[in-house]
């Protein structure tokens, strides 16, 4: 299997945007997700220093305890909406746990909506330019999960975006079905 190094170099540099600086520190806590003993995704949490970005940018977050997520990665056939669900939704639970009071991410302005999708509050600045290219705009989002209640918002959140894709994917097929057999 590989090592979490080892999946980030595959998943970014073909895409162009690996560095160095995006592994882990001694301070983060990495985390895979495997399906039939195969590494599919890997994300890390790292708490984020106070005065961070995020800081200053969440509303009403400057005493707040704040846990960033990154490296969110994943496998080309598993890049359904359906596993950042699932990442998200654990990203929530694990910060609720190590008691932060928020999950927060940098995430590029192209795949925003699907976080977005899922619960996350995106937050309107200025873009960032985190790989030195002025068109790849980045934004950040978070959860709010000080509160066990804004935790199950977000797995609520996750649960009904699931279930949604499921029923539509099987209407569809029932659809599809149907069709066929009238022609």
């Amino acid at each position: 299997m590989l090592t979490y190094r080892e999946f980030m170099e595959n998943s970014f540099k073909p895409l162009g945007i690996y560095r160095e600086e995006f592994l882990p520190g001694l301070d983060s806590s990495c985390y895979k997700v495997t399906c039939d003993d195969q590494m599919v995704a890997i994300f890390r949490l790292t708490e984020a220093l106070p005065g961070s970005m995020f800081h200053q940018i969440i509303p009403d977050s400057n005493a707040r305890r704040i846990i960033e997520v990154n490296n969110v990665a994943v496998e080309k056939n598993y890049r359904g909406e359906l596993l950042l669900g699932i990442i998200l939704r654990n990203c929530a639970l694990l910060s609720h746990q190590k008691g932060c009071d928020a999950v927060a991410g940098v995430v590029r302005y192209d795949v925003l909506p699907y976080f977005v999708d899922f619960g996350t509050i995106p937050v309107l600045h200025e873009p960032f330019h985190l790989l030195g290219d002025p068109k790849i705009d980045d934004y950040i989002t978070y959860f709010m999960t000080g509160s066990r209640d804004n935790v199950e918002y977000a797995v609520a959140r996750g649960y009904h975006y699931f279930h949604r894709k499921i029923l539509m994917s099987n209407i569809k097929a029932d659809v599809k079905r149907r069709r066929r057999e009238t022609r």
